[in-house]
């Protein structure tokens, strides 16, 4: 059906893989360790996406698959196609086009294949007959997928669309505000470690262009679109935030509760501030006021951009920072603890330490463990720039050698930068003199392909087994059981295999795998247990252990005389006599 290239990921920062003509690419990694870039053609902004394989092989057209030649007669679609991947590797994009008059929103889906599942001319999610825009998507534990947009320019609306493209929600959920001269816009949603849908928006009143009074509101959904609190959140406000600025994040965390961040004008002088807040899962405020990341008022502190800690479940954040003249640009960090408390110091530790030769742009960040790498492009005299990542550690300190990765080296104007997490990897896309490049930059700091599970040491739960236990007896040490989303009800034993069982998150390293994919012991002894001899190559990871129950010890995980890897786990809801969550002698 396709032609295909035979480029592969580069370990060379002046060879990087090139996709075709375009702007504005978004990326979104796959199970088997590939990616998905799609992207749009520069003056008609036509809809193209490419997958490649995790060596790096284009398994679309060499130029990329044509999804939508609708007509898109402004710029304005630059802002506003967003992609995703769901359980089953199919690619999900949302978009605009003018194919009536109107901005509204459409939603296709592309299969590993390139068929158009959901249609040659997508999915019409908002046949309202007032413009639509900006919209946003995320994809559930299910398969559906939840898409978000501006209404009629002064309202948001829901939706959720099936696996099968039926939409789930009627004519969606449509939320106006009673003052008329408040607007409601820039709707994001984000799934919750319980599977429901958390939504934040922005409410704005007062005099354009400043709008001094902005609110952020959040509230949760179950799969009906029922509201789950009784009303939404208010994060903060009224504030004020920067004209034109909308990157105020919302990240779930694995808990149930969820961070938001925004920038804020509304403090004493000038200066812009970062600021954070943790929502707990019923909706309530846990810090007051909100968290300054840094204290250093004398600095401009803009557009946080959010990960988490995967064992901690500590909020990173990372924001650009100049000062007060704006003569000096630099990119500062922050950790912040359950209580709020800075754990980097008042004012954070520098990605980049100011300076006046540079200015940092498209900030992009992703959490490795309890570490957070940070690309950004690094730009000289508004013109020449390029593309540099830094990891630091869990304490704030620089990982690699140097501080920083070259990812790019041409020298060329660069903007629309992207990442996406892969297995080990960041997948990181920009457009360059009108054309769209990849690097694939491995988390030891180099490029090159990502490191994934060989098939012939690969065992699919429940693809090719029924049951994980199953899948453990036909093991042999060096192994991989990987299993897809869903609860298996079950108590496995690793019965002295050094092999690795794990979900989804192995190879994609999106962490909703973790509370998806969940082994339940129905009460019916410990859930996992290690009793013979196991070494530290025996490894367990991102699963939800729950429902153990044992007169024992160790009613989710009991190891005795054995020494597994335990990571990015969620145990709860286990009894025993004694260690119910875990018990290791």
């Amino acid at each position: 059906m396709f032609s295909l290239t035979a480029a592969q990921w580069s370990s060379d920062p002046a060879s990087p893989q090139l996709l075709g003509t375009g702007i504005h690419a978004q990326v979104a990694a796959t199970s088997d360790g590939g990616v998905y870039i799609a992207w749009l053609t520069d003056g008609n902004y036509h809809v193209y996406i490419q997958r490649l394989d995790a060596a790096g092989e284009a398994q679309f057209e060499e130029s990329g698959m044509l999804v939508s030649n609708q007509p898109n007669a402004s710029w304005f679609a630059v802002f506003h196609m967003n992609l995703a991947v769901d359980g089953d590797d199919n690619a999900i994009i949302s978009t605009l086009d003018t194919r009536t008059g109107l901005w509204q929103v459409y939603a296709y889906k592309i299969a590993p294949d390139g068929s158009m599942l959901w249609g040659e001319d997508g999915l019409v999610l908002s046949a309202s007959g007032v413009e639509s825009i900006s919209p946003r998507l995320t994809v559930l534990p299910d398969n559906s997928v939840v898409v978000t947009w501006t209404h009629n320019w002064n309202a948001v609306s829901f939706q959720r669309v099936s696996s099968d493209g039926e939409l789930l929600w009627g004519d969606g959920i449509l939320i106006e505000d009673d003052d008329e001269d408040a607007t409601l816009i820039s709707p994001q949603p984000v799934v919750t470690a319980e599977g429901d849908v958390l939504i934040q928006w922005i409410r704005q009143s007062g005099p354009y262009p400043w709008a001094p009074d902005s609110e952020l509101y959040l509230q949760k959904y179950d799969y009906d679109g029922n509201p789950l609190w009784s009303e939404p959140t208010i994060a903060v406000g009224p504030v004020q935030f920067p004209t034109g600025n909308w990157l105020q994040q919302s990240v779930a965390e694995g808990g149930g509760g969820s961070f938001s961040a925004w920038t804020d004008f509304s403090g004493s002088g000038s200066n812009q501030n970062a600021v954070a807040q943790h929502i707990t899962g019923d909706g309530d405020l846990s810090w007051t006021g909100g968290v300054d990341l840094s204290t250093n008022s004398s600095n401009f502190r803009i557009s946080p951009r959010l990960t988490v800690a995967e064992e901690t479940q500590e909020l990173m954040a990372v924001w650009g920072e100049a000062n007060g003249t704006q003569s000096q640009h630099g990119v500062y960090a922050q950790r912040l603890d359950s209580s709020g408390n800075r754990l980097w110091g008042s004012y954070g530790t520098a990605v980049v330490t100011m300076n006046s030769d540079y200015v940092y742009l498209d900030l992009s960040v992703a959490g490795f463990d309890e570490e957070l790498i940070t690309a950004y492009i690094q730009q000289y005299d508004y013109t020449d720039s390029d593309i540099y990542a830094t990891r630091l550690d869990a304490d704030g300190n620089s990982v690699w050698l140097g501080g920083s990765a070259t990812v790019t080296n041409s020298g060329n104007p660069k903007s629309d930068m992207m990442i996406g997490k892969g297995p080990g990897c960041l997948f990181i896309v920009w457009t360059e003199n009108g054309y769209v490049y990849t690097h694939c930059l491995r988390e030891d700091g180099t490029l090159g392909a990502p490191e994934v599970v060989e098939e012939d040491h690969l065992l699919e739960v429940p693809g090719e087994y029924a049951t994980i236990q199953e899948a453990i007896s036909a093991a042999i040490d060096g192994d991989t059981v990987l299993v897809s989303s869903g609860t298996y009800v079950e108590n496995i034993n690793y019965t002295g295999k050094n092999i690795v069982v794990a979900s989804l998150y192995l190879t994609t390293q999106d962490s909703s795998y973790i509370y998806s994919t969940i082994i339940d012991g129905d009460s019916s002894g410990s859930v996992v247990t290690f009793y013979s001899g196991e070494d530290s190559t025996a490894i367990l990871s991102g699963f939800t252990i729950q429902n153990g129950t044992t007169t024992g010890y160790g009613g989710g995980i009991y190891c005795s005389e054995s020494n597994p890897k335990l990571t990015n786990l969620m145990i709860t809801g286990n009894h025993a006599v004694g260690g119910g969550g875990i018990m290791c002698s």
